[in-house]
């Protein structure tokens, strides 16, 4: 008895399945009588190579004549079918690779007249397998064969034929058979051989065959024999060792819900049953590539996929429980790698659980499309908690708004009482406090003197064209970027939580994220990201262009400003009526002088002296900063306690008076560095 696909073998170009383009081709060549000399039919295993190179030699040799197609019923179509034509050669290079045997069996013959026939016909099959020297040696005569010989050249990897020879032979390439024709032939059998079949068990038997008609035809048989002439879909599971769907659909859905266990364990009863892990993986993918294209598709995967309307809502339904196509893409991925690495490796359920696991749980990957993944899930994450992370991002900006208010206040008030030489406490004699003003009606001082500091924000309140150079201002405008860009995409803006803005000439915002932040600059420089920074930006600050630095002191430079301001209500000082030492400008150092123990304290000099106004508006209770040991302070600006020092050791000064400031007035109390040159 012979094989099914012997036997439904087409005999006639009209009988070939799903490569009209090649027959057309021929059949217009064998009408015209303008043949070539070689050809060479490349493609997949069991889509009619080598059918079709028998079929070209029927057509040149039926005994019907030229310009006739061969209808298999003469004797010389009989004996080519039957594989007994004594002109027509069938030799398989796989076994036959060398130079020697091209020699002898094509060489050597090859100038001898047919025996049969007007042609000699040699089908060479799986032609790449030839050695070089053979291919070399084949060369000169399949460029100028005699007129009595065809050559038809098989493979079904044409990369591996060298391009002297693709040069010389006309090319056919055939094409994977569609599954539709390859069931409705499936069916036709079926019906000849009298099979009553599972039509679910066909479509099986189709996608496994994965175009070949020959492996179709041969899993048919198989079937039909295992099941006595009964194509059932349970004996083509358990003969292909196919997973079932309501399986596949498991795995997936754990995939979708990070559940680890459950996939372990699914694998370990395919395991039991004898499935095979490498056709799982590539099973499981074919089923996530499904899912995939509803997740994109949506309403219209059943007309796509070609499937019911329940099964599409399923998909669909899977899709949703992933969350993104992204996230069904990098499992896609993942799980095309693993397929591969499988082919070879001693262990295939240890390799195909570490790649479930990748999937499953992101942390376990340090891959970007892994980190990626972290990043989409704290999307919702952190949607709740924008405003807490946004309220802690720049602590130092809320620190340095009180510094102007504090300064301007006592402005017009302090200047005209100096009191002569009250007697301070004998412990605290060695400091020079100036008077203190008491605030008005309120306790708080902060909100009162806010109007009277306009000159600073008016600049960048409203059009935010120009440099902000103040510290505070810069922080403070740096935290509204933040807190809008985190409100609108927490993903991209959770990448600026820790940044600081460090410095802004008008054109270029300088922006400083903490050492080793590698990942969130590679994030920050794509477009996307960078446009919605960008948009963020120019609404607070204008249009500037975004530098990114990576500064290990990123706290110390958002902190500076805050350094000598200690933003404590005024009202809180309580020795304003002892506190009358100093005259109210630098001008009058005597009372510094006539104190014993204020040996390390030097007054201001009187070769600059301010005006009242300018000295009376320098801070509630301000002291002179000590000028041993060789103290050389920069003069600044009734703003100066905005641009802290950055020297060390005059930072470490600076916060002694402020403590010792602090046990004797209270905690109100701000230090300011106004020395001018020594003379």
């Amino acid at each position: 008895m012979e094989s099914l696909y012997r036997t439904y073998r087409p005999q006639r170009f009209e009988d070939v399945i799903g490569q009209q383009h090649v027959v057309s081709t021929l059949e217009h060549a064998v009408l015209e009588g303008r043949t070539s000399h070689a050809y060479l039919f490349c493609g997949p295993r069991g889509t009619g190579k080598t059918t079709m190179a028998r079929l070209l030699a029927k057509a040149l040799m039926c005994e019907q004549g030229a310009g006739h197609l061969p209808d298999g019923s003469c004797e010389n179509c009989r004996l080519i079918a039957a594989g007994e034509h004594p002109d027509v050669y069938e030799l398989d290079a796989a076994s036959r690779t060398g130079v020697d045997n091209v020699r002898e069996e094509i060489i050597n013959r090859v100038s001898y007249a047919p025996v049969r026939g007007n042609y000699k016909v040699y089908i060479i099959d799986e032609v790449h397998m030839l050695t070089t020297a053979a291919f070399n040696a084949l060369l000169k005569t399949l460029e100028e064969p005699p007129d009595h010989v065809v050559f038809v050249l098989c493979t079904t990897d044409p990369q591996k034929v060298p391009a002297t020879i693709l040069s010389r032979v006309q090319r056919f390439d055939f094409h994977a058979i569609g599954n539709d024709e390859i069931l409705a032939h499936l069916k036709q059998v079926c019906e000849r051989e009298g099979f009553t079949f599972d039509e679910a068990a066909l479509d099986l038997v189709v996608r496994h065959a994965r175009g070949g008609m020959r492996d179709a035809l041969s899993t048919l048989e198989q079937l039909s024999t295992f099941g006595g002439g009964d194509v059932s879909l349970q004996a083509a599971r358990d003969l292909l060792g196919e997973v079932s769907g309501s399986t596949l659909a498991t795995m997936a859905c754990a995939l979708a819900q990070r559940d680890v266990p459950t996939l372990f364990a699914t694998v370990g009863e395919l395991v039991d049953g004898g499935r095979d892990l490498l056709h799982l993986s590539r099973e499981l993918a074919a089923h996530l590539r499904d899912v995939y294209v509803a997740s994109v598709v949506g309403d219209g995967t059943a007309s796509v996929l070609d499937l019911g309307a329940e099964e599409g809502r399923r998909l669909r339904d899977e899709a949703l429980a992933f969350g993104s196509p992204d996230r069904i893409s990098r499992a896609l991925i993942v799980l095309s790698d693993a397929s591969s690495e499988m082919r070879t490796a001693p262990n295939q359920r240890l390799v195909l659980e570490v790649a479930l696991t990748r999937i499953a749980r992101p942390k376990a990957d340090l891959t970007l499309e892994s980190l990626a993944d972290r990043v989409a899930q704290l999307e919702r994450s952190l949607a709740p908690a924008t405003a807490p992370h946004g309220a802690g991002a720049a602590p130092a900006a809320p620190a340095t708004r009180p510094v102007p208010p504090a300064q301007s206040t006592p402005a017009r008030q302090p200047a005209p009482e100096p009191i002569p030489e009250p007697a301070p406490p004998a412990s605290q004699s060695d400091l020079v406090p100036r008077p203190t003003p008491t605030p008005a009606p309120t306790p708080q001082p902060v909100p009162s003197p806010a109007p009277t500091r306009k000159q600073r924000p008016d600049p960048t309140a409203s059009g935010v064209t120009g440099a902000v150079s103040d510290p505070g201002e810069l922080q403070r405008r740096w935290k509204q970027v933040v807190d809008g860009l985190v409100h609108r995409d927490p993903p991209r803006g959770s990448l600026l939580l820790s940044a600081i803005a460090l410095d802004d000439d008008g054109t270029t915002l300088q922006v400083g994220l903490p050492r080793g932040s590698t990942f969130a600059t590679k994030m920050l420089e794509k477009d996307d990201v960078r446009s919605a920074v960008g948009t963020a930006i120019e609404e607070v600050f204008g249009t500037r262009a975004v530098r990114y630095v990576e500064a290990s002191d990123a706290a110390t430079h958002a902190s500076v400003p805050a350094v000598g301001t200690a933003p404590a209500p005024a009202p809180d000082v309580p020795p304003q009526p002892v506190s009358a030492p100093s005259a109210p400008s630098e001008a009058h150092p005597e009372p510094a002088s006539e104190e014993g123990p204020v040996a390390p304290w030097e007054p201001e000099p009187a070769s600059q002296p301010a005006s009242p106004s300018d000295s009376a508006s320098t801070s509630q209770a301000e002291t002179v900063p000590p000028s041993a040991p060789d103290p050389k302070p920069e003069p600044t600006s009734s703003s100066a306690p905005e641009t802290a020092p950055t020297a060390e050791g005059q930072s470490s000064e600076l916060g002694d008076i402020l403590d010792m400031l602090t046990d004797v007035f209270g905690d109100g109390v701000t230090v300011k560095s106004d020395q001018g040159p020594q003379g």
